[in-house]
Formats: C-alpha cells, sequence, structure tokens
C-alpha cells in the first residue's frame, strides 16, 4: 500500500513537474519575445529620429524658398 502511494506520488510530483516546466517556458518565450519587439522598436524610433534630424539640418541648409529674390 505504501509502495503504491509512493508511486503514485512520484508520479503527479514529475507530471506536475512537467507541466510547470512547459508554462515556464511558455512564459520565457512570451517575455523573450515581448524584450525584443521593444528593443526592435526604440532601434527603429531611434533610426526614424536620426532620419528626421537629418532631414531637419539638410532643409536647414537649403535656401528659403519664402524669400523672393525679386527687387
Amino acid at each position: 500500500m505504501a509502495q503504491q502511494f509512493i508511486e503514485q506520488f512520484c508520479r503527479e510530483d514529475i507530471s506536475i513537474g512537467l507541466l510547470l516546466s512547459v508554462d515556464f517556458s511558455r512564459d520565457l518565450k512570451f517575455e523573450l519575445r515581448r524584450r525584443q519587439e521593444s528593443t526592435v522598436s526604440k532601434e527603429s524610433l531611434a533610426t526614424d529620429n536620426h532620419q528626421k534630424r537629418c532631414l531637419a539640418n539638410f532643409s536647414s541648409e537649403l535656401p528659403n524658398p519664402a524669400i523672393s529674390i525679386d527687387k
């Protein structure tokens, strides 16, 4: 009787451990994916800001079309 109880308990414990490890693995993968997406969005945002600054610098060097050359 005690042997059966021990075997049953060990089997359940192992299956619970496997379920927990699968659940943990899924959560870990989700967290890694979320962090990668966050990093990518920060990098793309930095690239966008850099492009905007370059365009602003370039356009500030162009002559102002609102100034009339005719005098």
